[in-house]
């Protein structure tokens, strides 16, 4: 009796984990469309914005666009790179 309710709860167990590492990859492909999507939007908007940049007002921080909201540094790399997204 014991030794079938252990086969049980291993198999369990084990389709649990197939289980996971599928719901696992849709949630990275998910996430690669989510990156791929923001990078599109973010290279369009380095583009076709007319920046108007500014920091916070403290220590150490990036210039950022008050309209489009990309930080200096990103929007130079964004228009500078031969590469298209």
């Amino acid at each position: 009796m014991s030794q079938n309710r252990i086969e049980e709860l291993v198999r369990k167990r084990q389709d649990l984990d197939r289980l996971f590492l599928a719901e696992e990859e849709k949630l990275n492909e998910l996430r690669r469309e989510h990156v791929q999507k923001a990078k599109q939007i973010e290279f369009e908007l380095a583009h076709i914005c007319e920046h108007d940049y500014t920091r916070e007002n403290h220590s150490y921080c990036p210039l950022y666009c008050r309209i489009c909201q990309l930080d200096y540094d990103q929007v130079y790399r964004l228009t500078h790179d031969a590469k298209t997204i």
